[in-house]
């Protein structure tokens, strides 16, 4: 059995045996793939492939500020803008951000005009929902979208107002 193995140094051995096992795990094919990885679907498909990307770099190859870039880079647009406001500090947080403005752009908002907007079904909404329903309204401004109020909700709205007015203090 030994007859039929050809000899070779340790040297090269080790060598080729590197050459063999790196090329399938070489660490700049994964920096290009992250580079080159962005979101098709859902924020948790793209985590997944970050993530088995990220596992096959070195430990502490990267900066944490680095993988907080490439994921966010990857992202869909309004989901990169939610997080760029925020300034995640850990791949962590910058992974829930995302979840969390994806999960706020599925859902409806209701406005009296009867359109199908999105509504918001979180009864304690924190500063991230607050910003993404102030961000989505600027957008639907830009687009010309805006709820249609009667002029009977805009006298009721000026007749409680000026009920809750105080008289001016007098004057001495």
């Amino acid at each position: 059995m030994e007859k039929d193995l050809p000899q070779m140094h340790y040297t090269t051995f080790t060598s080729d045996l590197k050459d063999r096992l790196l090329q399938s795990v070489d660490t700049y094919k994964i920096e290009l793939a992250l580079e080159r990885l962005t979101q098709t679907g859902n924020v948790r498909d793209y985590d997944a492939q970050f993530e088995s990307l990220r596992l096959l770099l070195p430990p502490n190859c990267r900066s944490e500020y680095s993988l907080i870039n490439s994921y966010t880079r990857g992202l869909k647009g309004y989901i990169r803008k939610e997080l760029r406001l925020r300034g995640p500090i850990t791949i962590h947080d910058a992974k829930e951000m995302a979840y969390r403005a994806e999960m706020i752009d599925d859902m409806d908002f209701p406005y009296s005009n009867g359109s199908s907007q999105r509504i918001l079904h979180n009864a304690d909404p924190d500063a991230m929902e607050i910003d993404a329903i102030y961000s989505r309204h600027t957008r639907n401004q830009r687009l010309g979208v805006r709820p249609k109020y009667s002029n009977n909700d805009n006298n009721e709205w000026k007749k409680k107002l000026t009920n809750c007015m105080l008289p001016s203090p007098p004057m001495l």
